[in-house]
């Protein structure tokens, strides 16, 4: 196996072990949207997938929501302000992400 093939594998592994994670809600919809995304060029998968589509849309609606290392930096009050709205926002990636995470898992 080649370096680039090898690399594709474990970058294939990295995306079912998230998309598992998520099914198993044991990763928030949008955080692993956003790790899957970061992933799946090197996973070998292309922008027209319909299941990594799904992905990017989940990524496009919640990009004004920060991550957890953008979060240390968040005043208390604000992020509980926002929280639920980010709830509903995370109820809606799952929603719409499940079936594809489950895709995913199913092809990898």
């Amino acid at each position: 196996m080649t370096d680039s093939a090898s690399n594709q594998e474990q970058n294939r592994l990295k995306v079912k072990k998230i998309c598992q994670a998520m099914v198993e809600n044991k990763m928030s919809y949008i955080m692993g949207s956003r790790l899957i995304l970061s992933f799946a060029r090197g996973a070998g998968f292309h922008t027209d997938d319909p299941d990594i589509l799904i992905i990017v849309g989940i990524e496009s609606e919640t990009d004004h929501i920060p991550s957890q290392s953008e979060l240390a930096h968040w005043n208390r009050q604000a992020m509980a302000e926002q929280k639920d709205d980010w709830a509903g926002f995370e109820k809606w990636a799952q929603e719409v992400g499940k079936e594809a995470c489950l895709n995913l898992i199913s092809r990898l």
